[in-house]
Parts: structure tokens; sequence; C-alpha cells
């Protein structure tokens, strides 16, 4: 977080957001909430590390409350979760390249509009490309296209 002290004649950029606190002396003090660096400063790191440990243990505490008889086993979960995981990743840490190098901008708002989109059209996207594949392996009999059909698992011990 960056502090720039102005006095009451300054002018301050629309382009870029920032919070102005009437402070005692007549100046102001500008807090620019998210400047470059701030997603990749060790904070920032261990926000994101947190936060993905979080979402994790959320995953596992969801496979327990799943009914016994419909539970999936281990690896079967495990290969669903990292697929997810993995694809979470890749999307996350392109977001943050892209907020980082585009210059003259909030890199946090970058970021959010980018996580939106991807959310958004790149899931309406993802929706259209599997059903797509899903008509096309049926159409033409290619079974190992078939989602969620992985065979019979092989025993953990």
């Amino acid at each position: 977080m960056s502090l720039l002290v102005l006095s009451k004649a300054s002018t301050i950029s629309p382009l870029n957001p920032i919070d102005i606190m009437d402070v005692n002396g007549g100046h102001q003090v500008v807090v620019d909430h998210c400047t470059h660096g701030s997603l990749t400063s060790w904070f920032g790191w261990t926000i994101q590390f947190l936060l993905a440990t979080i979402a994790f243990a959320c995953l596992i505490v969801k496979r327990f409350c799943e009914p016994q008889r419909y539970r999936r086993p281990w690896l079967i979960w495990f290969f669903d979760t990292s697929k997810q995981g993995f694809g979470a990743i890749v999307v996350h840490f392109s977001n943050i390249i892209v907020a980082e190098l585009v210059e003259g901008r909030d890199p946090c708002t970058l970021y959010i509009i980018s996580f939106l989109l991807d959310s958004s059209i790149g899931l309406l996207l993802l929706w259209l490309l599997i059903r797509l594949t899903e008509y096309l392996a049926v159409r033409y009999r290619y079974g190992p296209l078939v989602f969620g059909e992985y065979g019979k698992p092989e025993p953990l011990a």
C-alpha cells in the first residue's frame, strides 16, 4: 500500500480510483489500495495460499457429506478434483500475469474483470464445447470421449 500526501489544490486522475481522507493540517492522504506487485507480494501469496487451502478443505468436507452409497472412491475423487484444481491454477496465474503486465491500471480490478469474464463467458464456451463433444461421441460411437466414465478403479492398497 502506498501513501501520498497532497495539498488541497492537487488533483487526482479519474483513471486510477483511490480513496481520499482528510487529515489534520489541511492536507489529504491518498490511499492506493492495489498497486503493481500487490497480487504477488508476500501478503498476496499468503492470502492466495490460504484461500486455496480453504477451497481444497471444502472439497474434502463435501466428499464426506455425500451419502456413502454415492461417494466416489478416493482415486476417482482425486482425478476429478485434480482436473478442476489444475484448471483453476492455470486460470488464476494467467489472470495474475495479465493484471501485472498491463501498465497504468489497477491490477486488482483487472484481475477481477478477467476472473468474471472467465467465470461467465468462459464457462458458457466450455459448456458448449462439452455438449458438442458428447454429441460427437454418441453420434460416432466413440466411448473414450464419454465424460465421467473412468472404468473400474484400481485398488488403493
